[in-house]
């Protein structure tokens, strides 16, 4: 007895599904790729320069004193706001 599905239908199938799992393998890597993407805007250490003190770590009076930055408690950097201070997306 002879099957009702021909070897053209099974290469097709099996040539289907090799396509959809190289698409998901694919889809996998670009978002492997972009998860490990560092933030521009502190270069991936997640950290910005304070922008009270201009990452100085220290507010000059004018007298020519100097105290510690209270914003950036004396560190001269906050944490990214762009990647919240995680250094990739």
């Amino acid at each position: 007895m002879r099957s009702s599905v021909s070897r053209r239908d099974l290469r097709s199938e099996s040539n289907t599904q090799d396509a959809r799992e190289a698409r998901l393998d694919l889809a996998t890597t670009y978002a492997k790729v972009i998860a490990m993407t560092p933030c521009k805007e502190c270069k991936g250490t997640g950290a910005a320069p304070c922008p009270k003190c201009h990452g100085r770590g220290v507010i000059f009076g004018t007298l020519g004193g100097s105290t510690p930055c209270k914003h950036c408690t004396g560190h001269g950097k906050i944490r990214c706001n762009v990647c919240a201070g995680k250094g990739k997306f």
